[in-house]
C-alpha cells in the first residue's frame, strides 16, 4: 500500500520545543501540552497569532532546536514495520526550505537504514496533488484531510488534545494512536 503521512503530530511531537522555545524567544513558562495554537493564542492570549506562527518557525527552522524534537510515541517503531512489510512511504508536510531539511535530517538519524521520500508543500497550500495515488492519509488537521476526499480512499486524523474538536466527517476515521494505525492498514491490506 502507499502511504502518506504528515510529519508534525503524526512522525514528531514538537510541543516540548515550542515550549521551550516560548522560553528562549517569549521568557513564557508554557509546558509542553499547553504549547498548542488553541489554548497560547485563544485561551490563554500570551501570545498574538503572529507570536504563535513565529515561534512555531523558530523552532522549526533552528537544527540545534529543531532536531531536538520527539517521535509521537511508537511512531519509528511501526514505521519500521510498515515499510519491513513492504509499504510504501511518502511525509507530506508543510514544512519547506531549512524546515524541510530538518525533518528529514531527523528523520534519516532515527532510521537511517530506510529511505522515505519528504514532500515539502508551502504552508497554506492543499496537499492534494502530492497526496494523489495514495491508498492511506494520516494527518493531524481535520482540514488537511477534508482537502483530499474522494482522492485518497482511507483518510485517518491521528488525534492530540487540540484537535478532538475539529471537524467531522464519518469518511474521516478518527486514530488516536501508532498501534491503532498499525492494525488498521494491515486490516486494510487483508480485505484487499
Amino acid at each position: 500500500m502507499k502511504i502518506g503521512l504528515d510529519f508534525d503530530g503524526v512522525i514528531s511531537d514538537t510541543s516540548k520545543l515550542k515550549s521551550l522555545g516560548a522560553k528562549m524567544f517569549y521568557n513564557l513558562d508554557i509546558s509542553a501540552e499547553e504549547s498548542t495554537r488553541d489554548i497560547i493564542v485563544r485561551k490563554k492570549k500570551l501570545l498574538t497569532h503572529e507570536q504563535y506562527l513565529e515561534l512555531q518557525h523558530s523552532v522549526s527552522n533552528n537544527r540545534k532546536i529543531g532536531l531536538l524534537m520527539s517521535p509521537v510515541r511508537y511512531a519509528i517503531y511501526y514505521i519500521r514495520k510498515l515499510i519491513a512489510s513492504g509499504h510504501s512511504i511518502s511525509v507530506i508536510t508543510t514544512r519547506n526550505g531549512i524546515a524541510l531539511e530538518i525533518a528529514e535530517e531527523w528523520f534519516s538519524r532515527k532510521m537511517p537504514e530506510f529511505k522515505v521520500d519528504f514532500v515539502g508543500i508551502d504552508n497554506g497550500n492543499s496537499k492534494l496533488k502530492s497526496a494523489i495515488g495514495l491508498d492511506v492519509f494520516i494527518d493531524d488537521t481535520f482540514e488537511v484531510l477534508e482537502e483530499l476526499l474522494g482522492f485518497v480512499p482511507n483518510l485517518y486524523l491521528f488525534l492530540w488534545n487540540y484537535n478532538l474538536e475539529d471537524g467531522f466527517d464519518s469518511r474521516i476515521q478518527r486514530v488516536s494512536s501508532w498501534k491503532e494505525i498499525y492494525k488498521i492498514i494491515n486490516d486494510l491490506e487483508g480485505n484487499s
